[in-house]
């Protein structure tokens, strides 16, 4: 994948964050026993992990990275995060503790073992979030740098992008690296995965995915289903789409179509996490999917399936713009209103957009013309 290619390897090749990577050297300089996490947060794709990683390999430090999200009770982060912030490094080198989306916390009485460990560990910790204000993360601004990372401006990830096509020889006009800036709404790594996406001819790429998809449903053991995607450059994402949007051609009988609707389910629980950047989840996201769908049916089915392309990938394409403003809005509200996105998205908005009919409530809440469209919509 060209976003892994492509990941900075120096704090020089992180993309528009220069207040940020600077915040992050100062405070590992000054950072002593006891001290301050620093706290990254800001919008998916703005490199907050990617400034970690850079720093730490350009400095020769062992970085220790884990996902606050894998750990749901306030015994496992004890276990798991204290041991990481209280043994030595194994080679000698000095060490640095990331923990990402601690956003992603699951109750409110996970924080508490956190903010300890914090005050109490041998090593500097980063933690990294999309949202920091939400209810249950906040006792551990007390204990942190609150650092933001801004939204990546669409010339930067447009000149990122000329960057990577000519490194891969991609023929591709200006006009439509520039529609694909626009359209990631600042996320650079999305933006990568789209020019990625649109790199081969669409002729090629359709041909190459229907026979994957084909090979998934046909294949009868495991091992053969997981090869099918070896030899297609798709994002497996993509090939997600393709399966679960034909397996009721494939699938005939209730029960196979059942049992590969679950497996389908079960990746696409893995597909969220690896979008939340917890990548240890991509193998079994491809396992669930290949093998899990293959080995669903009892039968096997040799009819001719003309393969449908997913119609969800060109919907997310047209909408992508929008949901990147609402969700702009409703965190700009959030802000004022002291609650979390989410929490504005689901309760609050619906009541504002009765309110702004009579009343300006852009205004209030400092939002742009664009974001103030969510309102009317």
């Amino acid at each position: 994948m060209l976003t892994e290619k492509y990941r900075p390897k120096t704090t020089k090749d992180i993309v528009s964050q220069n207040a940020a990577v600077e915040t992050l050297k100062n405070w590992f300089v000054g950072w002593k026993r006891g001290g301050k996490a620093l706290f990254l947060y800001g919008p998916p794709g703005c490199g907050k992990t990617s400034i970690v990683s850079a720093f730490a390999n350009e400095h020769g430090l062992e970085l220790i990275e884990m996902n606050a999200s894998d750990y749901r009770t306030p015994d496992q982060i004890e276990k798991i995060v204290g041991a990481a912030s209280s043994q030595g490094s194994l080679t000698g080198r000095k060490k640095l503790i990331l923990i990402d989306e601690v956003d992603g916390l699951a109750k409110e009485e996970s924080v508490s073992p956190l903010v300890s460990l914090i005050k109490s560990s041998s090593f500097p910790i980063v933690m990294t979030a999309n949202e920091a204000w939400d209810l249950k993360i906040r006792a551990l601004h007390d204990v942190s740098a609150l650092t933001p990372l801004r939204k990546i401006m669409s010339s930067s990830v447009a000149r990122r992008l000329k960057e990577v096509a000519m490194q891969e020889k991609i023929a591709v006009d200006d006009s439509l690296i520039e529609s694909i800036a626009e359209n990631s709404a600042g996320d650079l790594r999305s933006a990568i995965n789209d020019l990625e996406s649109l790199s081969s001819p669409f002729r090629e790429r359709k041909a190459s995915i229907f026979d994957a998809v084909r090979n998934v449903f046909k294949s009868e053991n495991a091992k053969d289903a997981r090869s099918s995607l070896n030899s297609v450059s798709e994002d497996p994402e993509y090939a997600f789409w393709w399966i679960e949007n034909n397996v009721m051609e494939e699938y005939k009988d209730i029960e196979d179509l059942a049992a590969a609707m679950q497996a389908l389910a079960l990746a696409d629980l893995f597909r969220a996490r690896i979008r939340k950047q917890n990548w240890k989840m991509l193998g079994y996201f491809i396992d669930m999917m290949t093998a899990g769908t293959a080995m669903a049916k009892k039968q096997k089915y040799n009819s001719f399936v003309m393969y449908r392309p997913p119609e969800i990938i060109a919907s997310l394409a047209r909408t992508k713009k929008k949901r990147a403003l609402r969700k702009e809005a409703c965190k700009k509200i959030g802000k004022q209103l002291h609650e979390s996105s989410a929490s504005v998205n689901a309760v609050y908005l619906p009541f504002l957009k009765i309110i702004s009919e009579s009343r300006d409530v852009a205004s209030r809440f400092s939002l742009t013309e664009e974001e103030a469209e969510v309102l009317k919509a």
